[in-house]
């Protein structure tokens, strides 16, 4: 009973300080701070999630007792030898083996060389390792990221109890939540001030006033991976929807004002997209 009630209390704080802007970092640490005071010794934490970015694969957040919390981001590298530490490691294996836990007592029974990082921790003391996978459903998902994963290690000589396990077990869905909400809502914020600015609408109607002209084409989306004969049809979806109608509804939405305004004449030997009003006729002249 008594780790039911820590599970029902740590995932509470969880959702509580996500949705007062905590960091990744902060709710990590304080879920290990908190297991630590509770007799739970977490001596290593680390969870990890896909990133819909040109240039980082990855984005990470670790927690050890001795160093504190930091955020860690991996570049997207042809690097066989970057590639192999991937391929070798725990998140792969639940990645690729759809498990949803793995765990290995480091002890005398463990079989050094399956994992080259558990190896090494192995050697710093650490006494059990036990990572999860927490999957999302396919409209929660941004790019290819399933969801997120995490692993817990402790260096109490008889590892972690059937219910410890259970406790890291039962605060995943909090926990993947919290890092969702974080992703999509840093995805968007870096989306919007980088190709409107911070208070776009605002400034629009405040400062600028009614619209005359619209040039719409700038958007992002990481898909240049993807092959024609071999694609992921959700990401290419994802591409339409930022590259195409996005602009389309950006369009519909400043278009019933532009119609009542006095667009501005075209540059000289401006030609290419120019959409002039025929003020005689009231419509856009034939296409030329």
């Amino acid at each position: 009973m008594q780790g039911e009630v820590l599970r029902v209390a740590i995932s509470d704080w969880i959702m509580v300080h996500a949705l007062a802007s905590a960091t990744e970092v902060e709710i990590l640490a304080g879920i290990c701070e908190q297991m630590n005071r509770a007799g739970l010794p977490i001596l290593r934490a680390s969870v990890a999630h896909d990133l819909l970015d040109p240039t980082f694969d990855a984005r990470g957040v670790r927690w050890q007792r001795d160093q504190g919390g930091l955020e860690e981001a991996f570049p997207r590298s042809d690097d066989p030898l970057q590639n192999q530490d991937w391929t070798r490691s725990p998140f792969f294996y639940l990645f690729e083996s759809h498990e949803p836990m793995l765990r290995r007592r480091l002890d005398a029974t463990y079989r050094r060389g399956e994992f080259p990082m558990l190896d090494r921790f192995q050697d710093e003391g650490t006494a059990d390792y036990i990572a999860f996978i927490s999957r999302v459903g396919e409209s929660m998902r941004l790019g290819e990221g399933e969801g997120i994963m995490a692993s817990w290690t402790t260096d109490a000589r008889e590892g972690f109890s059937d219910a410890q396990v259970k406790l890291l077990a039962g605060i995943m869905p909090a926990l993947t939540l919290a890092f969702m909400l974080r992703t999509m809502n840093r995805t968007a914020r870096t989306l919007i001030q980088t190709y409107l600015g911070s208070d776009a609408a605002e400034r629009v109607l405040a400062e600028i006033g009614p619209v005359d002209v619209l040039i719409n084409n700038a958007a992002i989306h990481y898909d240049t991976f993807e092959r024609a004969l071999s694609v992921d049809w959700r990401i290419a979806a994802e591409a339409f929807e930022t590259n195409f109608f996005a602009a389309w509804r950006l369009m519909k939405v400043f278009a019933p004002g532009m119609r009542h305004g006095q667009v501005p004449p075209s540059p000289p030997g401006f030609r290419e997209g120019r959409l002039r009003r025929d003020q005689s006729r009231g419509r856009p002249p034939p296409a030329r």
